[in-house]
């Protein structure tokens, strides 16, 4: 259970099962059911995942996590995909119906037959952030992967991240020809350019006032921190921009955007304009009305369907016939 308010004189509580979600007011001697969603699919189960152990790229141990395909063996299947994000790792907790929705969940992506590396990338003081540290990550963990699985197909591996991990993701496609394709949602990818621009709230509600903080903020102090204006610390700019990078990502990549999202659509259009401009495998998406994450079910689903595509496109395998 899950206590989501509480007074002196009640609390309201959230219970699951399976998938079934139940609203419960709790007072001293009556619990009350209050809601109750998703009530025909107690019987749906997540997978568990598995923990990899390793050390890290500063040398201090660390735990990665892998979900392994629902519906068949280690060795069928269909891709090991890597999904970034520096700091933090999915380890298969229930936060609730409102992540598990609007995420690139895992749980999901090992459901439609794949293995799942959720790797341990530090985010701390000490870790420096570039795109080299990110990589050696990732292939740390990687390889311990292959190391404790090696039945899974180290031929047909890709790289997810959003946000945050969807730079990381764009980072890694320009440093290593392992990963057989790319997937990047919502990502930064020139500091330059969402420093400086507007972002969707300023655009078309300036009557509430010009959010400067939330751009320039992420960039100099927040989590890009590159320590001042693109003018007093330009190097740094280009050193933490994909964008600046992207003439030498081979691999097919497929950027995912939104026009509402705070992250601005050009991010993602710079990128693909230079992929287009050399001549590699890409493909952008852009959901019209969506945030930083999607809130409509049919784009949710749209989504999934997209990933789906790109991979059966990219990491060549007969078992894709029947996924799509």
């Amino acid at each position: 259970p899950r206590t989501i308010a509480v007074s002196p004189e009640a609390s309201l509580v959230l219970t699951r099962n399976g998938l079934v979600e139940t609203l419960h007011l709790r007072t001293a001697g009556r619990d009350d059911r209050l809601d109750e969603v998703n009530a025909s699919l107690s019987n749906v189960a997540f997978p568990k995942p598995t923990p990899i152990d390793h050390l890290d790229a500063l040398g201090r141990p660390t735990r990665s996590w892998l979900f392994l395909p629902t519906d068949r063996g280690v060795g069928e299947a269909l891709g090991l995909i890597v999904q970034v994000y520096p700091g933090a790792t999915e380890s298969g907790y229930w936060s609730g119906p409102l992540t598990l929705t609007y995420g690139i969940r895992a749980e999901v992506l090992a459901g439609a037959g794949f293995a799942v590396l959720s790797p341990s990338i530090p985010a701390d003081a000490s870790a420096p952030e570039n795109g080299d540290f990110y990589l050696e990550s990732v292939d740390l963990a990687v390889d311990a992967v292959l190391a404790t699985f090696p039945a899974l197909p180290k031929d047909r591996m890709a790289v997810i991240g959003h946000s945050f991990g969807g730079l990381t993701a764009l980072e890694i496609a320009s440093r290593t020809n392992r990963y057989r394709a790319f997937v990047a949602s919502s990502a930064p990818t020139d500091a330059f350019g969402f420093w400086g621009e507007f972002d969707t709230a300023t655009r078309i509600q300036p009557e509430d006032g010009v959010r400067m903080r939330n751009q320039q903020g992420w960039a100099e102090v927040g989590q890009g921190h590159l320590g001042g204006s693109p003018w007093e610390c330009p190097q740094a700019y280009i050193d933490f921009s994909p964008y600046f990078a992207a003439e030498r990502i081979t691999a097919p990549t497929m950027l995912i955007t939104a026009d509402l999202d705070y992250v601005p659509m050009s991010q993602a259009e710079r990128v693909f304009s230079v992929l287009y401009r050399e001549g590699r495998k890409a493909r952008i998406v852009t959901y019209w009305g969506e945030h930083h994450q999607l809130w409509s079910p049919a784009n949710i689903r749209d989504r999934y369907h997209q990933i789906m595509e790109w991979l059966s496109l990219t990491l060549p395998d007969p078992a894709f016939g029947g996924l799509l």
